[in-house]
């Protein structure tokens, strides 16, 4: 497995994640962003943390 690129998903829905085109940490609802990546994204790891 590789993993290309990391984020955290913040409110159950906002993926928190460093945008390489802006260079800046960015907050974008989660399902806009696989929608806009649905080309090349292909899934995600989900970690709980407690």
């Amino acid at each position: 497995m590789t993993i290309g690129h990391e984020g955290r998903v913040v409110d159950r829905r906002d993926l928190v994640h460093a945008d390489p085109i802006s260079k800046r940490v960015q907050r974008t609802p989660l399902l806009d962003y696989v929608r806009k990546n649905a080309d090349w994204f292909d899934g995600v790891v989900l970690y709980e943390f407690k």
